[in-house]
């Protein structure tokens, strides 16, 4: 995965990937049902409570306009069959089918959904409608670089990833074949743009604001909840700056499709999870594979434990935009000690918490971290 913090160079980070023949999208098996003799007013809609519940209820309007226009950005591609459809938040464009584009349009506003929850945005709505998307193969992804005027020099670079961002265009090829893990990349680089392209959590052109673990965690989150799997770190091999990085894959840091809690508690007990202190000032080209899987538990633990409201996660995400220190704004919002470190006295808590929800056990069964990974990003 590239670095979101590359928007000035043309690149969008996440590695996105496509699905063929995969017809429906996993939620997760914790979605809530109402009780038995709930009485809901006909008529009236109530916010969902959960971001599973969200996800669900952002297809209950959704209308799609399958109009054969197709965007002017991808004029320049006559030797291609190509599909559009348009709804009132995405302008997507693929040519990898009907049954395809259909799944794409529904995990974009599945997305949408998500994210509008777990931030709390209730009037507004996180959309990247103003990016043109094409979704192709990857036979197909250097030639449509090069005849959507991406220069020579530049050619090269955007074709070691799978994604290329530039002047509104966003292009996305499939580089994984397991059917998982392709659409959990996608899912991931849904996220990220929301994210990285709303003027309340970052400033495009300028490097993202929302700092690169976050945007990991967020991105972790909304496809453990879309796709009930967090599986986009399988082991894959890149070059940055011309240095090769790589993440480690272990097999104990998951359980099926999703990273194992145990796998976390366990580097918590034995103090190898990086402090919060440090893991919020990290770059992309030193982030671990342990140090996604902590964060991407810590965001769920404020979302499901600590932001149940919905009400605290977004002013803090977006507190840096705004100005405000956000060590400052995660005590605030958060009701931490003022005479204390923010940052350590969440870790602490979190630390505390997670250790109670699965505690590890000093047998030769118990699952230890490994030795860190090569720092580096896929």
């Amino acid at each position: 995965m590239a670095s979101y913090n590359r928007f000035n160079k043309g690149i969008l980070g996440y590695a996105a990937g496509a699905i063929l023949g995969l017809s429906s999208l996993v939620l997760s098996p914790n979605s809530p049902r109402a009780d038995a003799g709930e009485n809901v007013e006909e008529g009236i809609k109530h916010p969902p409570k959960t971001p599973a519940e969200a996800a669900v209820q952002s297809l209950e309007n959704l209308v799609i306009d399958y109009s054969q226009k197709i965007p002017e950005t991808f004029a320049p591609i006559k030797d291609i069959p190509i599909l559009h459809a348009d709804t009132e938040h995405y302008d997507i464009t693929t040519s990898l089918g009907k049954d395809n584009l259909d799944l794409f349009v529904k995990t974009a506003e599945k997305t949408r959904g998500v994210l509008e929850n777990v931030l709390g945005i209730e009037e507004e709505h996180l959309s990247i409608r103003h990016v043109k998307q094409l979704i192709c193969k990857p036979s197909e992804y250097r030639g449509i670089l090069e005849k959507v005027g991406v220069s020579k020099e530049s050619l090269d670079r955007a074709s070691n990833v799978s994604t290329y961002f530039r002047d509104g265009i966003f292009i996305v090829a499939p580089t994984i074949e397991r059917k998982v893990e392709s659409l959990d990349k996608y899912i991931q680089s849904i996220a990220g743009g929301h994210i990285s392209q709303d003027p309340r959590f970052s400033v495009p052109g300028k490097g993202l604001y929302l700092h690169p673990w976050l945007m990991d965690s967020v991105s972790l989150f909304t496809s453990s909840i879309i796709n009930n799997s967090t599986l986009s770190y399988a082991t894959v091999e890149k070059t940055y700056g011309g240095g090769s990085r790589k993440f480690e894959t272990k097999e104990e840091m998951f359980t099926g499709f999703v990273f194992n809690p145990k796998y976390c508690a366990a580097m918590i007990k034995a103090g190898k999870d990086e402090d919060l202190r440090l893991l919020i000032g990290k770059q992309y080209d030193t982030l671990t594979a342990e140090d996604n899987i902590k964060g991407y538990f810590f965001l769920k633990y404020l979302i499901e434990e600590r932001d149940k409201e919905h009400s605290r996660l977004g002013p803090w995400l977006k507190s840096e935009v705004d100005g405000i220190d956000m060590e400052e704004s995660l005590r605030k919002n958060f009701n931490l000690t003022d005479n204390k470190p923010a940052y350590e006295e969440m870790d602490k808590q979190f630390r505390d918490y997670f250790l109670k929800a699965y505690p590890v056990t000093e047998t030769k069964a118990t699952t230890k971290p490994a030795k860190p990974s090569k720092p580096g990003r896929k």
